[in-house]
């Protein structure tokens, strides 16, 4: 970062700091950190440490990092809270001191108390950061290394191309967004504040849900409405096979024809699944309407082909067959054999 010019090493130092800070008050915001968003005491001692820290070292730093310097604080930080003894400081910020603490204990040990041991490759041609080690642990865990997921690729995207790096347009995906937007008061704002890319630079940014039903069940009313907003800015919608009831709710949004609405129903409508051991396709697989903008413009039915090397590799129903014929073999071998007929 030191050999960008001053004035842009300050721009991008700025942003990826508030980033970090946006992706802290998620954290803190969940029930494993505050339970609720930073007091403005609290952020702007936040604020303050990210940019000492930032300032005094050459490499990311880390919420133990964070902790250290908050237990003993320079004078800055008393001076950014107008406190005049340790004794006030303390009151302020005891409980988000504690709290940090927490984000790097229990079942988020592992997760933050370190720096990053395998930085993204940018220049391959697809990045997938795999969580599944996570899924045991719970909702709230999952949500958390999604959101540090997401905010490291950012910061890590926004960094190369200050550099002159990662030239080419980027699709950036936002996969199970309902788990982190669900984990606690304001987790809308912090995928908000760390998803807020330049459209310019060429970055498209995918937000993938499951229905608008997990919007409508965020924690406050305040988080609905910004989750609300989140749908407005995008200006492509992808929607694969749904009832007729969840069309009603996209199309309270985003207004949907009703021969758009009934084809997209009929994708749902399953005859057979496949889940029964048999080689039967859901009716809807991979078909998905394409809808860009909000105008009159009709959206465009497509169907994604799989090559065979993609069936082997996604084939979600896999372990549902495994499992069915070997309920077939046990069952037969459970069977009594019947005896001979005199």
């Amino acid at each position: 970062m030191h050999a960008l010019p001053a004035a842009e090493r300050d721009r991008l130092r700025a942003e990826v700091n508030g980033r970090r800070a946006e992706f802290l008050h998620g954290l803190l915001a969940g029930p494993h950190g505050l339970g609720r968003r930073p007091t403005a005491p609290e952020a702007s001692a936040l604020s303050e440490a990210l940019r000492m820290s930032t300032d005094r070292s050459s490499t990311d730093p880390t919420i133990p990092d964070l902790v250290t310097l908050l237990r003993t604080p320079p004078r800055e930080v008393y001076d950014r809270l107008m406190v005049a003894d340790h004794a006030q400081y303390v009151e302020l910020v005891r409980e988000v001191i504690t709290a940090l603490g927490n984000l790097c204990d229990g079942p988020l040990s592992g997760l933050f108390d370190g720096p990053t041991t395998t930085p993204l490759d940018l220049d391959a041609p697809a990045i997938s950061v795999d969580l599944r080690s996570l899924l045991t642990a719970g909702d709230q865990v999952v949500a958390s290394g999604l959101l540090a997921t997401w905010a490291y690729s950012y910061a890590a995207v926004d960094t190369a191309r200050a550099f002159g790096a990662a030239r080419r347009p980027l699709v950036l995906p936002l996969d199970e967004m309902w788990r982190a937007l669900r984990a606690g008061p304001g987790m809308v704002g912090a995928l908000d504040g760390i998803s807020r890319l330049n459209r310019n630079n060429g970055e498209i940014p995918m937000m993938i849900t499951h229905s608008l039903r997990d919007l409508e069940a965020l924690p406050t009313e305040e988080d609905r409405a910004k989750a609300t907003g989140l749908m407005e800015r995008c200006d492509t919608l992808l929607l694969a096979a749904m009832p007729m009831s969840e069309l009603e709710r996209v199309s309270a949004q985003r207004q949907l024809t009703v021969e758009e609405r009934h084809l997209i129903a009929s994708w749902a409508s399953p005859s057979s699944t496949g889940a029964d051991a048999s080689h039967s396709i859901h009716p809807g697989r991979g078909k998905y309407l394409i809808r860009i903008g909000a105008g009159e413009r009709i959206g465009e039915a497509v169907q994604l082909q799989l090559t065979p090397t993609e069936l082997r590799l996604y084939d979600t129903d896999a372990a549902m067959r495994r499992w069915m014929r070997e309920e077939v073999v046990g069952h037969a071998r459970r069977s009594p054999h019947p005896g001979p007929v005199r």
